[in-house]
């Protein structure tokens, strides 16, 4: 069931109208309820491994964490990675051990055949790590209700990919949500449409393209394969943040705040400021349960190199089973690596303009070049790509998008550019304080587009679906 689906938005307008008519204080059975469902849709079997990690982190919660000691939390962090590091990283480690058994004169064991990879498994269990984290460092209290920590992961609008929520934001929320005014309510709504409209209309319509060229690079040599580059960096932010607008806007109408995901990331001047932008629930986690207990900047410089590293090798590979996130992974850890050397080396002034827009074009190039690998489904991909981007050739380019979907997808850019410029520069606040008719004649445009000219012909999945 996708947010971008004609069935959920029936599912959903059921579940809010059941929501906002029951008792504020049995409000959560019926988002527990939903949720179950919502999942179920996908594949109803995997519910079990969901219902497993809560039974491992409810029981920390209550009876691990009151023996204390390491070896309790380390026993729980196992079990609850224990489900993740099968279904995602088994045939993954099998097939690059096979050469180790080869050398040995011993039989590789063959791939799990038919592994599926359960729904959202990555994020509901970092959520699960985080509850016996804080839990274990006595920054929340261990919840009473079983069922409400199954409700933690697994409620329905982030349930699938995040953001990654830390248990005291979302928890106490769900004793007794509030029902939300006009206001919240309209706001909650612009907001899913704004992540439908980034989500349909653009993210979908660059994806036909992007997806020809990454089939058969050398096909989509010179022209295409540059803009292949630069559709794909533009796709992925509206398909992902899309997927968490609307994500934030359904929680909001039901009374239930998120947290922020994405604050215009491709308007940072550094690689730093763009891991405070970007996917920032996952880049604050690593930061909070790794990267800090490690010892963060607050030791040697070369220590400091190996805890970067660290931190964004295991990002990398938490994003996927493929040594293309690995080495993405690796390749920011080395930006921000060399990004730190130059400011010990030149310590910076008082910034400027020129200085920030320099920034912020070297920053998204920079981004744009780690994307190749991330969409790449292997190394050959990505040098192929890299090899064949210019500007002199368009082989082949029209076969793909025609000359209109071309004029609607630099629609759709520019709508997404300026309206993240305008809440850069703080102007979006003033939408608010215009007149009525003008506000909801914003959204009927944004519906008239999406409904008529959408990106895809085909309902697609969100690209972090798959992780």
């Amino acid at each position: 069931m996708l947010f971008n689906s004609v069935l959920f938005l029936f599912f959903f307008a059921l579940v809010a109208a059941v929501f906002h008519s029951t008792p504020a204080k049995w409000r959560w059975i019926v988002l527990l309820a939903a949720s179950m469902v919502f999942y179920a849709a996908w594949d109803y079997r995997f519910l079990a491994v969901v219902f497993a990690v809560a039974v491992v982190a409810f029981g920390y919660g209550h009876y691990g964490a009151r023996i204390g000691g390491r070896w309790t939390l380390a026993a729980a962090i196992v079990l609850i990675l224990t489900p993740l590091a099968f279904f995602k990283y088994a045939n993954f480690m099998l097939t690059n051990l096979a050469p180790v058994f080869d050398t040995v004169g011993a039989t590789a064991p063959d791939p799990i055949a038919g592994l599926i990879l359960p729904l959202g498994i990555s994020f509901y269990t970092f959520q699960l790590l985080s509850y016996c984290l804080d839990v274990h460092a006595g920054r929340y209290q261990p919840v009473e209700s079983f069922w409400k920590l199954v409700l933690y992961p697994m409620y329905f609008p982030h349930q699938i990919a995040g953001p990654i929520i830390r248990p005291g934001l979302l928890i106490p929320q769900f004793t007794a949500p509030q029902t939300p005014g006009y206001e919240v309510l309209a706001s909650g709504f612009r907001l899913f449409l704004w992540g439908l409209f980034k989500k349909v209309f653009v993210a979908d319509r660059l994806a036909v393209f992007v997806d020809a060229v990454y089939r058969d690079p050398a096909h989509y040599r010179g022209l295409g394969c540059l803009l292949a580059l630069y559709f794909f960096a533009m796709q992925i932010y509206c398909d992902f943040s899309g997927y968490t607008d609307m994500a934030l806007g359904v929680s909001r109408m039901l009374g239930i705040e998120l947290c922020e995901n994405f604050r215009r990331p491709y308007f940072a001047a550094s690689l730093r400021e763009f891991w405070g932008r970007w996917h920032i629930s996952l880049s604050t986690w690593m930061r909070d349960y790794l990267y800090i207990p490690l010892g963060g900047d607050r030791v040697s410089r070369g220590r400091w190199v190996f805890n970067i590293m660290a931190v964004f090798s295991l990002s990398g590979l938490w994003h996927g089973a493929n040594w293309t996130f690995v080495l993405w992974g690796v390749y920011h850890g080395v930006l921000l690596v060399v990004e730190r050397g130059i400011e010990w080396l030149f310590p910076r002034g008082t910034g400027d303009w020129l200085r920030r827009g320099v920034g912020v074009v070297l920053t998204f190039h920079l981004v744009v070049l780690g994307w190749v690998l991330f969409r790449s489904p292997d190394l050959v991909t990505a040098g192929t790509i890299l090899t064949n981007v210019g500007l002199t050739t368009m082989d082949h380019f029209w076969d793909v998008m025609e000359p209109i979907q071309l004029k609607l997808a630099g629609l759709g850019i520019a709508a997404v550019v300026i309206g993240d410029f305008t809440e850069e520069v703080g102007w979006l606040s003033k939408f608010d304080c215009l007149p009525l008719p003008i506000r909801w004649s914003t959204c009927y445009a944004a519906i008239f587009l999406v409904v008529l000219f959408p990106g895809s012909a085909d309902i697609k999945t969100f690209i972090y679906f798959q992780f």
